[in-house]
């Protein structure tokens, strides 16, 4: 199976990453629904959400470089590249 889901122009969406939105989606989705019904406020929690998967993203890729050095000498640019 190919690991590349579509191309659209440079940028190649994997199938691992469809399958990565879907479950933080659907993640979401669950958790708000279950926190209503416990009588919290749902919009705090969007926003609590949303900063948590994008400093999530930031660390995961702070930690991928600072444990991988090597992939980055050639071109020490690619480290910033998500």
């Amino acid at each position: 199976m190919d690991p590349i889901l579509f191309k659209l122009g440079g940028l190649e969406v994997r199938w691992y990453g469809l399958f990565l939105v879907l479950a933080i989606f659907a993640g979401f989705e669950i958790a708000k629904r279950i926190l209503k019904g416990w009588g919290y406020n749902p919009e705090r929690f969007e926003q609590i959400t949303f900063w948590a998967v994008i400093w999530g993203v930031i660390g995961a890729r702070i930690g991928y470089v600072l444990t991988s050095p090597s992939e980055f000498n050639a071109n020490p640019i690619e480290a910033l590249y998500i």
